[in-house]
């Protein structure tokens, strides 16, 4: 993530960025980190999509991106499908 930080922080654009969670187990010391790194790359983040998130991983992820500060600034939505994803992520708006 750090290496994912210092290549994105070197650009001057907002990116759209995907996160694929498919067969990843998500305990609440990876989810952290993962919302930390989010939270760092923030200026950064044109839109970003979460897919293939459980449940419970989706809850607790949206309940530690919402305590962020500062927020973050572009959308974040959560995917099961990978094509839908890819169509709300490239869409403008």
């Amino acid at each position: 993530m750090l290496e994912e930080e210092q290549f994105i922080g070197q650009s001057s654009q907002e990116l759209r960025i995907w996160v694929d969670f498919y067969e990843t187990r998500l305990s609440d010391d990876i989810i952290a980190a993962f919302v930390d790194h989010i939270g760092r790359l923030n200026g950064h983040i044109y839109k970003l999509t979460l897919v293939g998130c459980s449940f419970g991983s989706k809850l607790k992820l949206k309940k530690r991106l919402n305590r962020l500060d500062p927020p973050l600034k572009r959308p974040v939505s959560f995917f099961s499908d990978p094509e839908v994803a890819k169509t709300w992520l490239v869409r403008e708006g």
